[in-house]
């Protein structure tokens, strides 16, 4: 695997891995619990998170056979990713997506654990065989932000959990 590709799945995992210790610390019967109105459960983020994350995957699934179809990645996308990245990294909040899965009010956490790690190891797969001339292409396409190529969507998605990380901390973190 290229050093960036890796080097950007590596933090995309580090992300995961740091939910999971959170999650894994929180008390069972806290991690399916609303905060407030509007507002989802630890385990209801998280699931959100394993949602965006699987329909970016089948999206580039599909694209990915498009091959040479695909446009080559050029600064739009780059800035656009950065001006994604940044608007995640700032305390303005947004709605998600709609063509993202509503959660579910209750998740079991065990379950909901391995079926990430299971669609992780998905995910690593398909970096491993995706082939190099499509890695500076557009393969990957996000709601708001628009197209753009494997590497800046994985570090999307990294900082897209690291924005929910917080959030789940604070649930954490928040007097009961």
């Amino acid at each position: 695997m290229l050093r960036k590709l890796d080097q950007a799945w590596r933090e995309l995992e580090l992300a995961k891995n740091d939910i999971i210790t959170l999650i894994e610390r929180v008390p069972v019967q806290e991690l399916n619990k609303v905060p407030a109105t509007e507002k989802w459960s630890i385990l209801q983020i998280a699931a959100h998170l394993m949602s965006s994350e699987n329909k970016s995957l089948i999206y580039m699934k599909k694209k990915v056979q498009a091959g040479a179809n695909l446009p080559v990645s050029n600064i739009s996308s780059a800035f656009r990713a950065w001006l994604l990245r940044f608007f995640l990294k700032s305390p303005i909040r947004f709605k998600a997506p709609p063509v993202l899965d509503v959660p579910e009010p209750h998740y079991e956490k065990m379950e909901l654990i391995q079926q990430w790690n299971n669609q992780r190891k998905e995910l690593l797969a398909f970096l491993s065989q995706l082939p190099l001339k499509h890695i500076q292409r557009d393969l990957f396409k996000h709601p708001v932000a628009g197209r753009m190529n494997i590497i800046q969507a994985l570090r999307f998605m990294t900082t897209h959990a690291r924005r929910h990380y917080k959030q789940m901390k604070e649930i954490v973190d928040s007097p009961k």
